[in-house]
């Protein structure tokens, strides 16, 4: 049976889901990987800032110290410690222009900061080259604001990669927004879609079934019909009992299975002379009523049939000896004699009969068998008389 194809708003709609769902796919994926990086990159930039920017206020408080004269050390010592303090400023400096820029801003926060600290290098080194030979507060006022600029800047760079650290961190929880709700979104969908399908595979399985069921249906319809052909063909509609055919096919089997079994063969004697007195259809209606009454009686013993349609032959079940198939063929003889008692008109007529039964036929055919059943009735009415009615039994 042809199969009908899905809907093509349903193949259209899973096609749909399944392409959403991989860009959805790929666009998570891109956002996660720009999250990571953004935050390595926010994490580097901040640590560099954070040391350039503790390294100058160390730097600051040593060199007003030395201004004032108030080293711990020799001079020398605390000139030391404050350029190991710039060079560790200087080497937070590399650290942050060797991270990859984000933007077109960390490229000039890398120039601003550079010369920032240039400048508070510069300071710093004409202060501690000075050797006092400036107003100490003079030169206190000077590094303090120099130091203030600095600081400035840096936490204007600091403020500059923590807004975009935030501003990233925001486009991400928004976009995590988006994705649940797309998610949920995607997640009803798919449900409605399987849920469609489901419908529309419960329909076809329906719309099958019910085709199915029809043909069966015509199917039965036509082996009934054809059945009915095959019974009226096996059936001889007026005495409703089986024909020639179906006596055939019945011993056929028999005689293929090699059974034992007894037949009987019963028919007016006078039957033309009887049908001149009476109409066919009087006659009709006592082969009718006889065959009744002969399988109502004796239907517990075996099968009624008629060759030639003006007989009666009874096939008697296996378990039936031939002694007891000849006693029931006279009680079946006497009453197919009694014509008046069916058709109510005072008329008699004799009944030849004969019966056979054997071991199984080895050899034979039915169409023998009946031939041999006919030819021995044959015998038994020329041996009776008009009048007197007997039985004759045959062994083969």
């Amino acid at each position: 049976m042809h199969k009908k194809p899905f809907p093509r708003f349903i193949i259209f709609a899973i096609i749909i889901y399944a392409v959403v769902n991989v860009v959805f796919l790929v666009v998570s994926n891109i956002i996660y990987i720009n999250g990571r990086w953004t935050y390595r990159h926010s994490v580097k930039a901040m640590n560099a800032l954070y040391t350039v920017s503790d390294e100058v206020d160390n730097v600051n408080q040593k060199v007003e110290k030395l201004i004032s004269n108030e080293y711990e050390t020799t001079r020398e010592v605390a000139v030391s410690d404050i350029f190991n303090s710039l060079h560790t400023v200087d080497s937070a400096v590399e650290d942050y222009c060797s991270i990859e820029k984000a933007n077109e801003y960390e490229e000039a926060n890398i120039k601003l900061l550079s010369d920032a600290v240039n400048n508070y290098r510069a300071k710093v080194e004409d202060i501690v080259n000075d050797n006092g030979n400036t107003d100490a507060s003079t030169e206190i006022a000077d590094m303090r604001k120099t130091h203030t600029g600095t600081k400035h800047i840096l936490n204007s760079i600091m403020f500059m990669c923590k807004k975009y650290a935030d501003d990233r961190a925001e486009s991400s929880r928004r976009f995590h927004i988006i994705s649940d709700c797309s998610f949920s979104i995607m997640f009803i969908v798919g449900v409605i879609l399987l849920i469609l399908i489901g419908f529309n595979v419960k329909r076809r399985e329906e719309r099958l079934a019910a085709k199915q069921q029809e043909a069966e249906y015509q199917q039965n319809r036509a082996n009934k019909a054809a059945q009915k052909t095959v019974d009226i063909a096996y059936t001889n509609l007026i005495m409703d009992c089986g024909n020639r055919y179906a006596l055939q096919e019945h011993l056929d089997e028999l005689l293929k299975n090699e059974k034992n079994f007894c037949i009987a063969k019963f028919v007016l004697g006078d039957h033309d002379a009887l049908l001149s007195m009476i109409s066919y259809s009087v006659m009709d209606n006592y082969m009718s009523e006889m065959s009744k009454r002969i399988k109502e009686t004796f239907g517990n013993y075996g099968t009624l049939y008629t060759v030639s349609g003006e007989d009666f032959t009874f096939l008697f079940n296996e378990k039936i000896t031939l002694q007891q198939a000849e006693q029931y063929a006279e009680d079946i003889k006497c009453l197919i004699g009694n014509i008046g008692s069916v058709i109510n008109i005072n008329v008699s007529s004799p009944v030849f009969s004969a019966v056979t039964g054997s071991q199984p036929f080895r050899g034979k055919t039915a169409d023998s068998l009946l031939t041999k059943l006919h030819a021995e009735y044959l015998n038994a009415r020329k041996a009776a008389s008009s009048k007197s009615i007997g039985i004759s039994a045959y062994r083969s």
